[in-house]
């Protein structure tokens, strides 16, 4: 039997994926434009252990790293519910995270810091099963449905724990990226980034 092989693709924004963002993900007030944005096409094992095909929209000098990260998590077997353009959920963040939709670029305020751009809307960051890696902040669980994940000593699929037997720790550490589950407030388990201050120009 044949071994799944990892495909993967970036192309500048499609006019078909463009009509989409433009008044949802992304604003001509964003900080980053379009031109600077990359659509990535990757295969993932699903939780059915089945290949699926799944879409990012990623900051274009991230983006031939980010296809290197997820041909490494496609070999490691790591598992990614699903992952569709934000655009899907009218960009509405948290019906994406309910989802459990991994997604990159939506052009939003941090959370629970209205004015101040998140790095999702520059294309450098990333949240990967957000259902089951939710956002902590006291009494605050994002999305509300993580609550059932809150227990990190769980094997529930595609967890991300900070172990270098987790593969999304592990291979998205050792390219560089922050991760939000070793931030003390919030905890954002389901979150890696790349500060601007470690990248070139990215507007």
């Amino acid at each position: 039997m044949m071994r799944a092989q990892f495909f993967g693709k970036i192309e500048e924004i499609p006019e078909t994926v463009k009509r989409m963002m433009v008044g949802c993900s992304w604003k001509p007030e964003c900080p980053v434009s379009l031109e600077n944005l990359r659509y990535v096409t990757v295969t993932h094992w699903g939780y059915d252990d089945a290949v699926h095909r799944g879409y990012l929209v990623v900051h274009t000098i991230l983006a031939d790293e980010l296809l290197a990260i997820f041909s490494e998590l496609f070999d490691a077997h790591f598992p990614i519910e699903r992952m569709e353009l934000i655009d899907v959920y009218g960009a509405d963040d948290e019906r994406s995270m309910a989802a459990n939709n991994s997604s990159a670029f939506c052009c939003r305020a941090i959370t629970n810091k209205p004015g101040t751009f998140s790095l999702h809307s520059y294309g450098v960051a990333l949240d990967i099963n957000p259902l089951i890696n939710p956002y902590v902040k006291g009494d605050q669980v994002l999305p509300e449905e993580g609550r059932a994940f809150l227990d990190r000593t769980r094997p529930y699929p595609g967890i991300i724990t900070k172990s270098l037997d987790n593969a999304c720790y592990r291979i998205f550490t050792r390219y560089g990226y922050e991760w939000g589950g070793d931030w003390e407030s919030p905890v954002d388990y389901q979150h890696f980034q790349k500060r601007l201050e470690k990248l070139q120009e990215v507007s």
